[in-house]
Formats: C-alpha cells, sequence, structure tokens
C-alpha cells in the first residue's frame, strides 16, 4: 500500500492506494490521529505535501515544487501551491487528452487552466461563504434568504466563470472540467450540470501520481 498526505492549515487529508486504486481516504486535525490511523497497517511507499513533522515510521517523501518548473510560464509559476500541482496530475489522470478547467471549491473557489501538457496558463479566484449543507432556494426568514443567495449565486458564478475559461482554448467543446475541494460534496448535484468530473479526493489522486513519476 502507498500513503500520501496533504498537510493543510485546518486539517490533513490522507490516502492509502492500491495502484491507481484509492482504498481509503480520510482527515485529521492533529498528527496523532493520523498516527492511530496508520497502526498495524503494512505501508510501502509514502508522500506527502505541507510541513508533515512527525515520525510515521517509514520514509516518507515530500513534494518540491522546484521539481514541476516544467508545469508553468514564469509568470505562472510562482501561483502553483503544492496542492494546486497536484490537482494538475490528478485532472490530468483523469483526462489525460485534455485542457482542463480545475475548480476547487473551499474557502475561496480557486479556477486553474492546464493545458493537456500539464502546462499551467492561469485561471480565477472566487471569494465565498458556503453553509454545510445544500440550503433550499426559497428562503423563509433573512438568513435562509442570504443562505440562497450565495449558494446559487456562487453556483452561477462557478458556471460562467467556467465558460470564459473554456473560450481561451481554441478548441472550446475539447475541454474538460473538474470539481473538487472540501466543499465540493454539498454542491456536486448541481455541479455535475455543467462540470464533467466532480472528485472531491482529486489532490491525494493527483499526489499518487506523482508519487509514481517521481519513483
Amino acid at each position: 500500500m502507498k500513503l500520501v498526505v496533504d498537510v493543510g492549515t485546518q486539517k490533513i487529508s490522507v490516502g492509502l492506494f492500491e495502484g491507481d486504486r484509492l482504498i481509503q481516504a480520510a482527515q485529521f486535525k492533529h498528527p496523532e490521529e493520523l498516527l492511530a490511523f496508520l497502526k498495524g497497517k503494512t505501508i510501502e511507499q509514502g508522500f506527502a505535501t505541507g510541513e508533515l513533522n512527525i515520525d510515521l515510521g517509514f520514509p516518507c517523501k515530500s513534494l518540491d515544487t522546484s521539481d514541476f518548473k516544467r508545469l508553468a510560464t514564469d509568470e505562472t509559476f510562482p501561483l502553483l501551491r503544492p496542492d494546486r500541482i497536484a490537482n494538475i496530475f490528478g485532472a490530468l489522470y483523469h483526462f489525460p487528452l485534455n485542457d482542463c478547467v480545475i475548480v476547487d471549491i473551499g474557502t475561496t473557489v480557486r479556477f486553474d487552466y492546464v493545458t493537456k501538457h500539464g502546462v499551467y496558463l492561469g485561471g480565477a479566484i472566487f471569494p465565498t461563504i458556503l453553509t454545510e449543507a445544500m440550503p433550499p432556494a426559497l428562503g423563509k426568514d433573512k438568513l435562509a434568504q442570504e443562505k440562497s443567495g450565495c449558494y446559487f449565486g456562487l453556483l452561477g458564478a462557478i458556471e460562467r466563470i467556467v465558460a470564459e475559461l473554456r473560450l481561451s482554448s481554441e478548441t472550446p467543446s475539447g475541454v474538460m472540467t473538474v470539481a473538487t475541494g472540501g466543499r465540493s460534496h454539498i454542491m456536486q448535484k448541481d455541479l455535475e450540470d455543467f462540470i464533467d468530473k466532480v472528485d472531491p479526493a482529486l489532490t491525494l489522486m493527483g499526489l499518487n501520481q506523482i508519487l509514481k513519476e517521481k519513483i
């Protein structure tokens, strides 16, 4: 089994893989929870992004972004954080023959445009406020109406920004779209109307692909 770890500012996301198959995914707030999760598991290889300052009991490679300067131009490379690099690999795993627009839905929504050759050309960022569940469209009080406006307004913004990014391609109909992020599951049903693939584990999938390349 292979282990990939994405250490974020608020959570640690973990994936266990056999080949390209994601066996198990989990999230933790504290490193001690990760160690408890790994107890008794046979891990052959490990790969992590972010600062993982704990002893896992086996060698764990870390992502060095300087290894991937081929992914961007001089202008766009400074925008590439490790999770964005992983998302590129994850999107091209799903759609290796197409340019891709990646929509990462978290505390902000990041839109990244990546060519089929793996070159990051740029994108857009949209600030957002999302509830923990999809609200009804018809709000019965002020708070419910605000939640409805935020949710459906964001949904409309995502659809329009994706459409505009598609138009930056010479062949817009050939651009594939992938949505991910900690809050993508909230919007999954509605996103599927105009997004080709919703994969909340895209970052983990991408890290697994990078690990295969680095071996």
